[in-house]
C-alpha cells in the first residue's frame, strides 16, 4: 500500500518536471502544455479543473470523453500519476447560483461523471486502494437509474457509502 501522502497545489505544470514532492496540477493548465509533456520528477493527481470551468461558463464544456483522454495522454507520456479527480460538481452557495441547478442535481452530475469516466477508461490511475470491480456502463440519466437518490431526497448513513447514495462505490 502507498503511504498516505499530501499533494501541493501547483499552478505551474512546469513544477512536474522539477519538484521531488506531490503535487496537485489542473488539467486545464496541463492541457496548454501538449508538446511540452515528458515524466515527470514526482508523483502528482490531476485536478479536473472545475472550479474555473464552471465558474466561467456555469457547465462542464469538456467532455467526458476528452478528459478521459488526456489523462490517458498524462499517464502514459507524463507517468507517476496517482490518481485523475473527476469532472465535479462544487455545490458552494456561489457555484449553485451560478449553474442555476439544485445541490442533489450537483451531487447526480458528480457521481454520474465518475461512473462515466470509470467506464470510459477503467484502467486509469484513481484514488483508494485496491481495485473496484469492473465498472459497469453509466445510467442514461440520474432520474433513470434505481441507484440514485430521488430529487430532493438526503443521502443518509455514513460517510464512506451513505445509505441512501447506493452509486457511490468506494474502492
Amino acid at each position: 500500500m502507498t503511504a498516505l501522502a499530501f499533494y501541493l497545489g501547483a499552478h505551474q505544470p512546469h513544477w512536474l518536471w522539477r519538484a521531488d514532492f506531490p503535487l496537485f496540477v489542473s488539467h486545464r493548465q496541463l492541457a496548454r502544455r501538449p508538446r511540452a509533456l515528458r515524466p515527470a520528477s514526482c508523483r502528482w493527481a490531476l485536478d479536473s479543473g472545475g472550479f474555473t470551468e464552471l465558474s466561467l461558463h456555469g457547465r462542464w464544456v469538456t467532455p467526458a470523453a476528452e478528459y478521459a483522454a488526456a489523462v490517458a495522454t498524462y499517464a502514459e507520456q507524463v507517468g507517476g500519476l496517482d490518481f485523475a479527480a473527476p469532472q465535479d460538481w462544487m455545490c458552494e452557495p456561489f457555484m449553485l447560483a451560478r449553474t442555476g441547478l439544485p445541490v442533489i442535481e450537483h451531487l447526480h452530475r458528480t457521481v454520474g461523471n465518475y461512473l462515466t469516466l470509470r467506464h470510459l477508461a477503467p484502467d486509469l490511475p484513481r484514488s483508494g486502494s485496491g481495485r473496484c470491480a469492473a465498472a459497469s456502463p453509466p445510467p442514461k440519466s440520474p432520474s433513470s437509474s434505481p441507484n440514485w437518490p430521488a430529487a430532493g431526497s438526503r443521502c443518509t448513513g455514513s460517510a464512506s457509502k451513505p445509505a441512501g447514495c447506493t452509486c457511490m462505490a468506494t474502492c
